[in-house]
């Protein structure tokens, strides 16, 4: 076991790797030559990391807007005329010439 002094950048390091590895203390300390109690105390006195475990979110798909079935036209007189979105073009231009006449 290794008996020397870390420095605080030393046992955030190992803090966050026993957090990752999904070991018990004994079995880390081992693994990496570490006193298990020394382990434990800087467990105890260092700030849990926030461990980056793959999290899973419901996306749900926005349901595709259909177009509008007409579209309205407000004239000057305050009378409105709803158009169907499909109309012809040409029929749609013929109204609006004999519109713009009145």
């Amino acid at each position: 076991m290794s008996f020397r002094r870390r420095t605080p950048t030393e046992i955030a390091s190992i803090v966050t790797q026993f957090h990752a590895s999904g070991l018990s203390r004994r079995d880390f300390a081992k693994r990496h030559n570490l006193a298990e109690a020394s382990l434990a105390r800087w467990l105890r006195t260092a700030p849990t990391p926030a461990v980056c475990a793959p999290k899973f979110v419901r996306v749900v798909a926005p349901t595709p807007v259909a177009p509008p079935a007409w579209f309205e036209l407000a004239l000057p007189d305050g009378r409105r005329l709803r158009i169907p979105a499909g109309c012809d073009p040409a029929a749609l231009r013929g109204v609006l010439e004999v519109l713009s006449a009145c």
